[in-house]
């Protein structure tokens, strides 16, 4: 197994709006390890 690369933990991004707190991200974990792919798609794809 590959070494790990890069860990993220309680990853939080929120957007204020005039509607208020968009929430886009809100507590992911992840970990990247050496020699594979992430990909990460959103809701617009």
């Amino acid at each position: 197994m590959s070494g790990l690369l890069l860990r993220v933990k309680g990853l939080k991004t929120h957007f204020h709006t005039y509607a208020g707190v968009s929430r886009a991200v809100d507590g992911i974990d992840l970990d990247v390890y050496q020699g594979k792919t992430l990909g990460i798609v959103g809701k617009s794809g």
